[in-house]
C-alpha cells in the first residue's frame, strides 16, 4: 500500500507524534484529517466570524437550519438541503416554518429547541453584537417558536431570496449556555474559544497559534462523520503551511493559489490539487478616512479622481500574468463569475497611464522638487499598503504594483504583517490602504457586507459609503421580477466600480491540496470545506496519528 512517513510535529507535541505508517484500521472507523492554513482562526463564535478559517471550523461545529445545495441556486427553496431542520413549509407567502430534527442535540447532551433558534436570530440581529450577517437579516420581521421543535421566521414581504436569507448566514447557538451573557460581552465570552455546537464535530481544544482539535460526534443526527477526528493547524504564513504539507505533516491545504505552488503539490507523490471556482477577488481597499483623524477624509484617497487615477496606473493584466499565469484573471469589481450573466456585464478598469497622469496634474500633483515623487502643497504622494504575509500572491502582486507606481512618481510602502494583525489594524481605521481578498456567497446581496455601511464592523475596512448603492441593493434584493432585479444589480455594482473604493486586482483560480489517501472528497464553490465532515481516510493507508484517540 502507498504510505508516507511523516515527520514528528513538534509544535503539537504528543498530539501528532508517531506519524509513521500504521496498520490497517482495527475497527470500521478510523482516520484523522489534518488541515494546515496560513493563518489562525479569529473566533469560534459564529455571529462574529472574521476569517475563512472561522467559517470552516464553524461549519463543522455548528449547524444552519438548512443549507444551499450543490446547484448554488439561491432562488426559492427547492435546491436547499436539510441540516438542523428536517423539513420546512410556508404557512403564508412571507413565513417559513422550520421543524427541527428530533435527534438534534447539543454536544453537552441537551436537545436543540425552537427557543435556541429564536435566541440565535435575536443575537445575530442585535446591533450590540454587530454581526457581519446582520444586514442579510434586515427583512426579517419576527422569529417565533410555535412549539419546542417548530419555529416560524416571518419577513416583511416575500421576495425571491427570502429562504436563502433565512438560513445561509446563521449557525444556531445554544441559549442554555449563552442566554444569560450580556450582549456587549457575548462575543468575547470563553465560548468563542471553547464552543458547544450541534454539528458533526465536537470542539476538543484550541492551542493558541498551533491548532484546533475536533472530535466527531458519532450520534450526529445527519449520520456519523467520515473520520473520528480533525486537526486544524495554524502556520505562520502560506509558504510555511505549504512546507508543512509537502513535508507530510498535513492532509489538506487551502488555498494553493500560485501556479508554482500548485505545480509543487502536483509533483509530490502523495498529493494532488483539486482546482475549483472559489468566488474570491483580491483588491486594494482605500481608506476613506484620515488615519490620524477618523472624522476627516483621507488626504489622498478622499478624492474619487485620485483613486481612479491610481487604479488606471496599475497594469492589472501584467500583475495577473506575472503572479498567477493562466490560473487567474484581472478582477472587474467586487464580484466573480459565480454571478453568471451579471458578472459578464463588467470589464476590468483599463490601464491608462497617460490619462491617469493627466488627471493627477489637473488636480495639482507634480514633482516640484525633482526627487521623483509627486507632491502637492508640500505633501508627497506617499502611502503605506498593509499586506498579509500569509498570501504569497498578494505579497508578490504588491511588489509589482509598487514598481509600476514608482515609475509614475508615487511611493507605495509595503508593510507586511501577520494575517490576523493585518486586518485587526485595518479595522481600527489607522491605515492608508490594505490588500484584502474577499469571498462572496452565491447571492449578489453579499455586496452589502463589504461595500455598504452595514460592513463598517465587518469587511468594509475603508468605510466606503454611497447611499445610492444601499438603495439599489435593497430594491434589487426584494424585486420579484428577476430581469428587473438584474438591471438593479448592474446599476449597484457599476456605481461601486465607478466610485473606485478599491483597486480590483485579480481573481485567482484556486485549488485545494489533498493527500491521495482522502476519499469521498467534494468541494463546494462557495465554501470549499462545507462537506469535509463527510470526507474519509482510506483505511488501507493509515498513519499512527490516525489511531490516536480513536479506539
Amino acid at each position: 500500500m502507498a504510505t508516507v512517513r511523516l515527520a514528528a510535529i513538534v509544535s503539537i507535541g504528543v498530539l501528532l507524534t508517531g506519524c509513521e505508517a500504521a496498520s490497517d484500521c482495527p475497527t470500521d472507523w478510523c482516520g484523522t484529517i489534518v488541515v494546515t492554513s496560513g493563518a489562525e482562526a479569529g473566533t469560534l463564535f459564529p455571529p462574529n466570524y472574521v476569517f475563512d478559517v472561522d467559517v470552516s471550523l464553524d461549519d463543522l461545529i455548528f449547524e444552519k437550519l438548512a443549507d444551499v445545495g450543490p446547484t448554488m441556486n439561491t432562488i426559492g427553496d427547492e435546491d436547499f438541503i436539510p441540516r438542523l431542520a428536517d423539513s420546512w413549509s410556508f404557512p403564508d407567502e412571507r413565513t417559513v416554518r422550520f421543524t427541527i430534527g428530533s435527534g438534534a442535540r447539543w454536544h453537552d447532551g441537551a436537545p436543540v429547541t425552537a427557543q435556541d433558534v429564536v435566541f440565535t436570530y435575536d443575537v445575530y440581529r442585535d446591533p450590540i453584537v454587530a454581526s457581519a450577517a446582520t444586514s442579510r437579516l434586515r427583512f426579517i420581521q419576527s422569529v417565533r417558536a410555535v412549539d419546542d421543535r417548530t419555529v416560524d421566521i416571518a419577513f416583511a414581504r416575500a421576495y425571491p431570496e427570502m429562504f436563502f436569507d433565512a438560513v445561509y448566514h446563521v449557525r444556531i447557538i445554544p441559549q442554555h449556555i449563552l442566554g444569560d451573557i450580556p450582549r456587549e460581552s457575548i462575543g468575547t465570552h470563553e465560548f468563542a474559544r471553547s464552543p458547544v455546537g450541534s454539528g458533526p464535530f465536537r470542539f476538543v481544544r484550541w492551542n493558541a497559534a498551533e491548532f484546533v482539535e475536533l472530535a466527531a460526534d458519532p450520534a450526529y443526527h445527519r449520520g456519523r462523520p467520515g473520520v473520528p477526528r480533525i486537526v486544524w493547524r495554524f502556520a505562520a504564513g502560506g509558504q510555511q503551511a505549504l512546507t508543512q504539507l509537502l513535508a507530510g505533516e498535513a492532509d489538506v491545504l487551502n488555498p494553493v493559489a500560485s501556479p508554482t505552488d500548485q505545480e509543487r503539490v502536483d509533483n509530490a507523490l502523495e498529493y494532488r490539487t483539486a482546482p475549483y471556482p472559489y468566488p474570491v477577488y483580491a483588491y486594494i481597499a482605500f481608506n476613506f478616512r484620515n488615519p490620524d483623524d477618523l472624522d476627516s477624509p483621507h488626504p489622498l484617497f478622499g478624492e474619487r479622481e485620485v483613486r481612479r487615477a491610481l487604479s488606471e496606473l496599475v497594469d492589472g493584466d501584467a500583475v495577473v500574468r506575472a503572479v498567477l499565469g493562466e490560473r487567474g484573471f484581472q478582477s472587474v469589481g467586487p464580484l466573480t463569475s459565480m454571478f453568471g450573466e451579471l458578472y459578464a456585464s463588467f470589464t476590468p478598469v483599463p490601464h491608462l497611464a497617460d490619462n491617469a497622469m493627466g488627471t493627477l496634474r489637473s488636480l495639482g500633483w507634480s514633482d516640484s522638487n525633482g526627487d521623483g515623487v509627486l507632491d502637492k502643497d508640500g505633501i508627497d504622494f506617499e502611502f503605506d499598503l498593509l499586506v498579509p504575509n500569509s498570501s504569497g500572491a498578494r505579497v508578490r502582486s504588491s511588489e509589482i504594483m509598487q514598481e509600476q507606481l514608482r515609475g509614475s512618481g508615487i511611493r507605495m510602502n509595503i508593510v507586511e504583517m501577520e494575517f490576523t494583525a493585518t486586518f485587526a489594524q485595518a479595522k481600527t481605521g489607522r491605515f492608508d490602504a490594505v490588500f484584502g481578498a474577499l469571498g462572496h456567497d452565491p447571492s449578489p446581496s453579499s455586496v452589502t457586507d463589504s461595500w455598504t455601511t452595514a460592513g463598517f464592523d465587518g469587511y468594509n475596512y475603508g468605510h466606503y459609503n454611497n447611499p445610492n448603492v444601499v438603495r439599489l441593493v435593497d430594491q434589487a434584493q426584494i424585486t420579484p421580477d428577476l430581469a428587473e432585479a438584474k438591471t438593479l444589480w448592474e446599476r449597484a455594482f457599476q456605481t461601486i466600480i465607478d466610485d473606485t473604493p478599491a483597486i480590483w486586482v485579480y481573481v485567482p483560480e484556486f485549488a485545494v491540496a489533498l493527500h491521495t489517501r482522502l476519499e469521498g472528497v467534494s468541494i463546494r464553490p462557495d465554501q470549499w470545506s462545507a462537506t469535509m465532515w463527510q470526507w474519509r481516510v482510506d483505511p488501507r493507508n493509515l498513519l499512527t496519528r490516525d489511531l490516536i484517540g480513536n479506539n
